[in-house]
């Protein structure tokens, strides 16, 4: 075995390992995330349990299909495997095919996306989660995503009226009023200190009208969070789009370094004449 050769033969086992390393690494996240108590409990009753069960399932296939495609390639390096390396590259190619085919699906739904996934979410805790017994994590979670990205409610502020929190049933004017609360989580950060918006025994909310008139719109942030959480992300496209294609060229060397590994090998050693 020439140096080039047996260089290329490291060079596919590494690849190979720290493939194998990443599967049993989303392998063992997905496992927690869906036996963790914590998450468990945050989830609990909640309409979208079912979407969360359902992505735990999905990560733990692509840790078992990552573990098994690294597994043969280690072992189709070390042993020269023909057979390995061939399984390998096809395995690794329908799944590089798989990942592109998907990235493209996402990309042109990503509206879609965006209203099922997050502004659905978050419609759901506010009209009908948010401040109920049993949604003590989900209230808290909001809180935060409301603080931190400086939002009020999944689509605006308005959403709010709809909620069941302080009497509704989740339907407009269910409560047979014209006025409404919002959490104080929705105040804008330079209203924070403001006496309407510091938690008292008193001040659990900001009282909102239907009216224009005596409001209190000005201090609360106006949009809602599920645009903000998309400007987020879309802020960080570009890294998340290079972190996408670095992935992407990685395996595509991996697939290159395998066949050709897998040409150098000699069919003699399976003990066939040439």
């Amino acid at each position: 075995m020439n140096r080039c050769t047996t260089c290329l033969k490291w060079l596919v086992f590494v690849f190979n390992l720290l493939f194998w390393l990443s599967g049993l690494a989303i392998l063992g996240l997905a496992i927690f995330l869906r036996v963790d108590p914590s998450t468990t409990t945050f989830f609990d009753g909640s309409a979208s349990i079912q979407r969360y069960h359902a992505a735990t399932y999905v990560l733990m296939a692509v840790g078992v299909i990552m573990a098994i495609i690294g597994f043969l390639g280690c072992c189709g390096a070390l042993r020269q495997s023909r057979c390995m390396l061939g399984t390998f590259f096809a395995l690794l190619f329908v799944v590089f095919v798989a990942e592109v085919a998907g990235g493209i699906v996402a990309y042109i739904n990503k509206d879609q996306l965006t209203r099922q996934f997050i502004e659905d979410g978050f419609a759901e805790i506010v009209k009908k989660e948010y401040g109920k017994p049993g949604f003590e994590a989900r209230t808290q979670y909001f809180d935060v995503v409301q603080s931190e990205l400086e939002c009020c409610g999944a689509k605006n502020s308005w959403d709010w009226f709809q909620s069941s929190w302080r009497g509704g049933n989740g339907d407009i004017g269910a409560n047979g009023q014209d006025t409404y609360l919002v959490p104080l989580s929705c105040c804008q950060a330079r209203y924070r200190e403001d006496i309407r918006c510091v938690a008292t025994n008193e001040t659990i909310g900001i009282p909102q009208n239907l009216s224009t008139s005596n409001s209190n719109m000005d201090i609360i942030n106006d949009k809602g969070c599920g645009v903000k959480l998309m400007e987020t992300i879309n802020k960080h496209r570009e890294t998340v789009i290079g972190v996408g294609v670095g992935i992407l060229v990685v395996q595509v060397l991996g697939l290159i370094f395998a066949i050709i590994l897998c040409c150098t090998i000699k069919p003699e050693r399976y003990g066939y004449k040439s």
